[in-house]
C-alpha cells in the first residue's frame, strides 16, 4: 500500500512515467483473509469427515493454501520505461510493455492482456494487478504505456 510516482519533462514532453505499488492482503485486507482461511479450514474439515483420511484432508489442505499464496506474501509492482516488474520475496519478474497489446479496468485492479480478441483464451496469458486505493495512479500509467480498450 505504498507507492511512489515519477514523472520527468524535457521540452515540454513527458519522457517516462514510473509508479511503485505494493500489495500485501494479510495486512491490508484482514477481513478477506479470515474469509478465505475459514472456508480453507472448511473445505478441509469436510474433506476429513467424508473421506475419514486425515493425510488427504491435509494435503487438500496444504494444496489450498499453497494455492492462496498471494494473500501471504507481499507483492510489489513497478511500472517503468522497460515494462511492469513484479516482485515477491527475492523473486523478479519483468515484463515488457511490447506483451502487452491492451487492459481492462476492475473494482479492485487491472487485467493486462496480450492479445485484442476479446475471446475466452485471451485471458491466458493476462496478468491480474490488484490496485487497491492506487487505481487513478496505475491507471495513469497504463494509459502512457498501453491502449485502454473497454470491456465487453
Amino acid at each position: 500500500m505504498s507507492s511512489s510516482r515519477e514523472k520527468k519533462e524535457l521540452g515540454g514532453r513527458l519522457s517516462s512515467v514510473s509508479l511503485r505499488t505494493t500489495r500485501w492482503p494479510l495486512v491490508g485486507d484482514r477481513l478477506a483473509v479470515a474469509t478465505v482461511v475459514l472456508l480453507v479450514l472448511l473445505v478441509a474439515d469436510i474433506v476429513a469427515v467424508e473421506t475419514a483420511s486425515w493425510t488427504l484432508a491435509g494435503t487438500c489442505l496444504a494444496a489450498m493454501l499453497l494455492s492462496t499464496w498471494r494473500m501471504w506474501l507481499p507483492i510489489s509492482w513497478e511500472f517503468g520505461p522497460a515494462g511492469v516488474t513484479q516482485r515477491v520475496l527475492r523473486h523478479q519478474r519483468i515484463i515488457p510493455w511490447k506483451r502487452f497489446s491492451r487492459y481492462e479496468v476492475f473494482d479492485r485492479g487491472v487485467l493486462l492482456l496480450q492479445h485484442n480478441d476479446p475471446g475466452p483464451l485471451a485471458r491466458l496469458g493476462a496478468v491480474f494487478i490488484d490496485c487497491g486505493n492506487q487505481r487513478d495512479d496505475v491507471l495513469s500509467v497504463l494509459d502512457y504505456y498501453i491502449v485502454r480498450v473497454p470491456r465487453f
